[in-house]
């Protein structure tokens, strides 16, 4: 989670100041984000199904930021798949991202191919 906020917090940064990214996003995860992303973590449908949901609210009310809204979701959705390797032993070998990491991002990326 460390390195999903970390490109959080870079993506606010590097947006235009009064963009959606960086109003919502400048003060990384909230309280309620983390336990947002604790319960879809028991639930990937349902995770799923917000993601389009945020995704469809920002295309509707600020068409023009829904590109970078996506590159947002896809940075955020590979820091953390990157963030540890799996595998290995004392931290030599194993692998960056796992399978089912490398499902779970496609599985956003055609979320929010729309």
């Amino acid at each position: 989670m460390k390195a999903a906020n970390a490109a959080l917090l870079e993506a606010a940064r590097a947006a235009s100041p009064d963009s959606l990214i960086a109003a919502a996003f400048a003060g990384g995860f909230t309280t309620t984000m983390l336990e947002e992303i604790r319960e879809g973590a028991r639930n990937k449908a349902s995770m799923l199904e917000r993601l389009k949901a945020s995704l469809a609210l920002v295309q509707a009310r600020a068409p023009q930021q829904a590109g970078a809204y996506k590159a947002v979701l896809q940075a955020v959705g590979k820091a953390a798949a990157e963030g540890a390797k799996e595998g290995g032993f004392l931290g030599i070998g194993g692998t960056l991202v796992s399978a089912d990491e490398k499902r779970a991002l496609e599985q956003i990326e055609a979320a929010i191919a729309a």
